[in-house]
C-alpha cells in the first residue's frame, strides 16, 4: 500500500448532487441515521452511491488511489483545494492552498482518523468563499459548505453569523428536505466545536492556533516558512489581513 501513488481526479460534477452532500454531512458529523430526515435517504442509497462514485481504486491503475477533487478558482492563479482521499483503509478529506509560485499546493489539515484540525478560521473560509471566480455556480455555491470540514468554531467566533452563512450556502445548493436546513447546520456547527482551542496573531508567522492536532500549531513539525506561505496566500485575497484577534 506504501508504494501507491495519487492520482487527481476532477468531481466538479458532484456539487450539485444530493447524495454527495449527504455523504458530506455524514463525513463531517456521523449522523448517518439523521440523513433520511435531512436529504430524504437511506444509508444504503449512500453506500450505491459511494460504491459508484468514490472507489478506492483506478481502474486498470493498480499502482494508483484516487483523491477527488474539488477546486476552488480565487484571484489570478489562487485557489483553495478540498479533496476526498480514497487510500484504501485511510480515507480522508485534504484541505490545500495554492499560489502560482508554488511547486505544489500545501496542505492545511486533514479529517480523518488521524486528524490535522483544526486547518483554518472560519473568517478565512469566508474570505475564500467571496473570491471565489468562476462561471461555475455550482463551484461557487459549494465552496463555502466544503471548506467548514476544515473549521473548529472557537468561543471568539460568532456563532449567530456562522449560523446564517451556513444556512444561506447550503439554502443555494438546494439539497437538504425543506424545513429542515437550520436544525441540519446546527448539528453541524455543535459537531466539531473547538472551544478549547484558541487562535492568536503572531508577527512573521500569521494566524496560529494552539490546537495539538493542528499543523498551523507552531509546535508542530513544519518549518516557519509553511507559516509564512499560508500568511502571504491570504494577503493575496480581498478583504481585511487581520493583525489582531478581533
Amino acid at each position: 500500500m506504501e508504494q501507491l501513488q495519487p492520482k487527481r481526479i476532477d468531481r466538479t460534477d458532484l456539487l450539485d448532487n444530493r447524495f454527495f452532500w449527504a455523504i458530506h454531512f455524514n463525513e463531517q458529523t456521523g449522523g448517518e441515521f439523521l440523513v433520511e430526515d435531512f436529504f430524504g435517504l437511506t444509508l444504503t442509497d449512500l453506500e450505491v452511491f459511494w460504491r459508484e462514485n468514490l472507489s478506492d481504486s483506478v481502474p486498470g491503475e493498480p499502482d494508483k488511489y484516487p483523491c477527488y477533487r474539488f477546486a476552488f478558482p480565487l484571484v489570478t492563479g489562487y485557489s483553495a483545494i478540498v479533496e476526498y482521499r480514497a487510500f484504501p483503509e485511510d480515507f480522508g478529506i485534504d484541505f490545500y492552498i495554492h499560489r502560482p509560485s508554488w511547486s505544489q499546493p500545501l496542505l492545511l489539515g486533514s479529517k480523518e482518523g488521524h486528524f490535522t484540525l483544526p486547518a483554518f478560521r472560519w473568517s478565512e473560509i469566508m474570505r475564500i468563499a467571496d473570491a471565489v471566480q468562476t462561471e461555475n455556480e455550482n463551484v461557487r455555491r459549494a465552496a463555502l459548505p466544503l471548506l467548514c470540514s476544515g473549521v473548529w468554531p472557537t468561543e471568539d467566533d460568532d456563532l449567530d453569523l456562522m449560523q446564517t452563512r451556513l444556512s444561506a450556502a447550503w439554502g443555494e445548493l438546494g439539497v437538504v428536505k425543506q424545513g429542515r436546513l437550520d436544525d441540519m447546520v446546527a448539528r453541524m456547527l455543535e459537531q466539531d466545536c473547538g472551544y478549547d482551542v484558541h487562535w492568536r496573531y503572531e508577527a512573521g508567522m500569521g494566524w496560529v492556533t494552539d490546537s495539538e492536532w493542528s499543523l498551523r500549531n507552531p509546535r508542530a513539525h513544519v518549518p516557519p516558512a509553511y507559516f509564512r506561505q499560508i500568511e502571504e496566500f491570504f494577503a493575496a485575497l480581498p478583504g481585511t489581513a487581520e493583525s489582531s484577534g478581533r
